[in-house]
Order: structure tokens, then sequence, then C-alpha cells
């Protein structure tokens, strides 16, 4: 099942409305904070929705009660922003995460109870919109939290991405390398950025700059503004990168 999680940062009514068209059509979407409101007044239904809901007025949170869906209502003052709280959501749907974790980790902050649904899905993607925006504490603590998807089901991983009109991104690791075709790529160019250590055994095929078991070290600019050439393949041993696609 393929999971799309509209959160509140910049979003374009155009471009939501073909991700979330037919051919990326969501089976599970969920609303996270302003992004739900901002559901509400497209007219697409989420399956869930969760958030400290405190960039909205009272008016729109009363709108968004009325849809009676599953609300997952949080605390303002909390460690978490509400797309990490939208991401737990969708990992904690999945079967096989679900049924990997402790009992005393199956929450979402300090919720007492679980939204219904909670480990009967098997999830096979992970979208984010509105994740991006002028917000850049936020965009980094989005791009961080890919990670938590990386590592689900014990490691084994669910693919995830943050998608604007202009820009994809994505994280690998030694157990989940990419591949990218010409005809897939999201732009023009192409980067590889180590994300929380020196990236070991780097190997990008398929580009106008290639690398063969290179090592890639923090605060470098060496792996920006790539291109693919026929199919991109990125591959690791060690370390985890940021993968982004990107255009003009």
């Amino acid at each position: 099942m393929r999971v799309w999680i509209v959160s509140g940062g910049s979003l374009d009514e155009g471009f939501v409305r073909k991700i979330l068209g037919k051919e990326n059509r969501a089976d599970l979407l969920i609303g996270a904070d302003r992004g739900a409101w901002f559901l509400y007044r497209l007219g697409l239904r989420p399956d869930y929705l969760i958030g400290d809901f405190d960039s909205i007025d009272d008016d729109e949170r009363q709108a968004l009660v009325s849809w009676q869906l599953p609300l997952s209502v949080l605390p303002t003052h909390k460690d978490d922003t509400d797309t990490e709280a939208a991401l737990n959501l969708a990992l904690l749907l999945d079967r096989e995460h679900y049924q990997r974790l402790d009992p005393a980790e199956r929450r979402i902050m300090d919720l007492k109870e679980l939204p219904k649904g909670a480990g009967e899905y098997q999830i096979d993607f992970i979208g984010i919109l509105g994740a991006t925006g002028s917000r850049l504490d936020h965009v980094f603590g989005a791009v961080a939290i890919l990670g938590q998807a990386l590592k689900a089901r014990a490691g084994r991983g669910i693919p995830a991405c943050i998608l604007d009109p202009d820009n994809r991104i994505r994280m690998v690791d030694s157990g989940h390398p990419l591949s990218v075709t010409k005809e897939e790529e999201w732009g023009q160019y192409l980067s590889v950025i180590p994300f929380g250590g020196p990236c070991l055994g780097v190997t990008l095929r398929g580009v106008s700059y290639p690398l063969q078991d290179a090592r890639m070290d923090l605060f470098s600019s060496m792996g920006v503004s790539n291109e693919i050439v026929d199919r991109a393949e990125i591959s690791l041993e060690q370390g985890c990168l940021l993968v982004l696609e990107s255009q003009d």
C-alpha cells in the first residue's frame, strides 16, 4: 500500500492534485496539522488527521472535526514535529514494523491510544508532501526523519521520499542501494550528500561524474550537481547518503 502524508509546509494545489491523482494515488492519506486543512479545502478526504493544529484557527479546527475521521490531537509543546508524528503513524500502520517493535515502542508521542488500523497493513511506500518551504528548520527536520523509514522493520526499511515540484529527496545506506533511470529522474541534477557521518565505499554508475569505492566526508559539496546519463546506480558500504534529484 502507498501512504502519502500532506504536511503544513509549502503546498501547490495543482501539484498535490497531480501527485495524489490516479497514477500516484494514495491507498492511505494522512493530513498533518495545516496539511489536513489544505486537504479539506481541496475536498480530498484523508484517512487520518494528526497534529497539534496550532497553525489553524478554531473554525478551521471545527471543520476538520466535522469530517469525523480518526483524529489524533498532539500537545503544542512537544519534542517532535507534526510531520514526524505523521511518519510515526504511517510506520505503525505497517504490519511487519509494528510486530517487530516492543509493546512500549508502539506509540506516537504521549497519545494514550493508537489510531485504528495500527499493524494492519503492508506499507510499500511513504511519500511526504508539504515538507519543504521557507522554514528551513522544519525542512532539515523532515529530511532527518527519512532515516526512520530507512531503519523500519528492524533495518529492512520502507521506501520513503520527500517530494515537491522541484525536488525529490531520499535516503540510502549499505542495505538499500538505489537506481534511477533517465526517464524516472525528478530533475536534471542528481546530488548525493553524506548524512550523519562519512560514507565509505560509495559507488556511482551511469552518471556524468562516476565514483568507485570512494570515501565521502562531511562538510564537503563533492557530491552536488551530478547528472544521470542513462541509469544511475548508487550504493555504499558504510554510512548514510541523502539522494536529491532537483530541477531549476
